[in-house]
């Protein structure tokens, strides 16, 4: 593990071990740390890999049911090494990015879209 990963992997604070999520009543995003890497799985042993979050995109098919997902997922290329609240405003811009897009188009389009956006 490279000595930036390792300590930052040791701080609570970090999205290596949180997700963080921002939703209205009809949609919800999530960001995470799931496993992945620059090459497939995250491997500490590979100092050039780096773990990196992906995003989730849920919709609410009723009340009564709660979200379900969308089957909208991407792995943003985003290092999972950053602190909670700089994950909080990356899922916000997200979100906000994706309900302001064309809603003619599809969510999983639009929510590529956002994602795309704020990961650049």
């Amino acid at each position: 593990m490279n000595p930036i990963t390792e300590f930052l992997h040791d701080t609570a604070d970090t999205m290596i071990d949180n997700y963080v999520e921002v939703s209205n009543d009809r949609y919800k995003v999530t960001l995470g740390f799931a496993g992945e890497g620059y090459y497939g799985e995250y491997d500490d042993e590979d100092p050039e890999d780096e773990p990196l979050l992906r995003a989730t995109l849920y919709e609410k098919e009723d009340s009564e049911t709660g979200y379900e997902d969308v089957a909208a997922s991407i792995c943003t290329l985003e290092s999972a090494c950053i602190s909670l609240w700089q994950g909080k405003r990356i899922a916000n811009k997200i979100f906000d990015i994706f309900m302001h897009e064309n809603t003619d188009q599809s969510a999983e389009y639009r929510f590529s879209y956002a994602v795309n956006q704020e990961t650049e």
